[in-house]
């Protein structure tokens, strides 16, 4: 344009003007188009970031209404950022667009508060659930399933279970307003998560019925005469702990590794190996005077032809005297 302010700025030089009507209607045009790019550019710098926030959520599933809302706010949006192409204030037109679309920003922000809290822990519940991880119902439990009879499954969904459930209590609805997703945790409303809302509850009654469904198979089995007749190569302590299990009916307070030892040893099913005291004495007369080296060889000889061709980890040797010398 200002070439042809400075081309046509006299009179005279008028005369030299060569442009034809429709030229002339073409160069109003482009006038009044550069009179509106700073409105549009205006209208773009004040609600980008609004615009650019619902752009971010438009195609979250958040039901028809939601959905309806947005489409009715595009509708808005075009109407208003066409309207300054017939004159409207870029600046004005971008405070209605936010206006429109605070609404549906407002919206969003209450229903994912709402979810975010029903699929995250507060405080509260995070220290519950720190305690339930190490109770020691759970420690029991975990002791407890390197028995063999008792299947781990059961226990290990419910770690996992325990584990699952989130913690984040910070999220406020003012920081919602930046950004569409919480800064913290990111949870996003596609997520498929559970609500958390009893879930507490329902671990730590699936933690107690464990614990009295592990204690009554337990006693079911080693009440059993037969598992229970494999007492007898048990150690004194052994059979101490597992006897006060039977009477109790009851696991010890807190489940330790010699009270598995024991209950797995009962459960491995003993082969008793029986030497009587003549034979083994007889054997013994036979080696004769021999060095320590030679005697511990002989005696492990003596051992291996009882044991040949047998499980030694399910064996006990059992020295019994002959009934003539009882």
């Amino acid at each position: 344009m200002s070439n042809y302010s400075a081309k046509y700025n006299t009179p005279a030089k008028l005369n030299n003007f060569n442009l034809s009507s429709d030229e002339v209607e073409e160069l109003g045009k482009k006038i009044v188009l550069l009179k509106v790019i700073p409105e549009y550019i205006s209208f773009k710098n004040e609600c980008a970031e609004t615009v650019s926030y619902v752009s971010s959520i438009e195609f979250i599933d958040l039901g028809a209404d939601f959905k309806s809302k947005i489409e009715n706010a595009k509708v808005s949006f075009r109407e208003i950022r066409d309207s300054i192409m017939d004159g409207a204030n870029g600046e004005s037109s971008a405070q209605k667009v936010s206006s429109v679309l605070a609404e549906i920003k407002d919206k969003y922000i209450s229903i994912y508060f709402d979810e975010h809290k029903k699929k995250r822990l507060d405080i509260d519940d995070a220290k519950r659930r720190g305690k339930l991880q190490e109770s020691l119902a759970v420690s029991n439990l975990r002791k407890l399933r390197t028995i063999e009879i008792l299947s781990s499954a059961k226990l290990t969904v419910i770690e996992q279970d325990l584990s699952e459930l989130k913690v984040c209590y910070e999220l406020t609805p003012t920081e919602l307003k930046t950004s569409p997703v919480c800064p913290h945790c990111r949870y996003n409303l596609g997520d498929k998560t559970k609500n958390i809302f009893g879930q507490l509850d329902n671990i730590e009654n699936r933690i107690d019925d464990l614990v009295i469904e592990w204690t009554n198979t337990l006693l079911n089995t080693i009440s059993d005469p037969i598992v229970l007749s494999q007492k007898e190569y048990l150690s004194a302590q052994q059979i101490k702990v597992i006897d006060e299990f039977v009477e109790s009916k009851a696991l010890p307070q807190r489940v330790d590794d010699f009270f598995v030892k024991s209950i797995n040893a009962l459960l491995k099913g003993f082969e008793p190996v029986v030497i009587k005291t003549e034979d083994l004495i007889q054997k013994l007369d036979e080696l004769g005077p021999c060095d320590i080296g030679t005697f511990k060889n002989k005696i492990e000889d003596i051992v291996n032809v009882y044991i040949k061709g047998k499980d030694t980890s399910k064996l006990r040797i059992v020295v019994k005297r002959n009934e003539s010398e009882e």
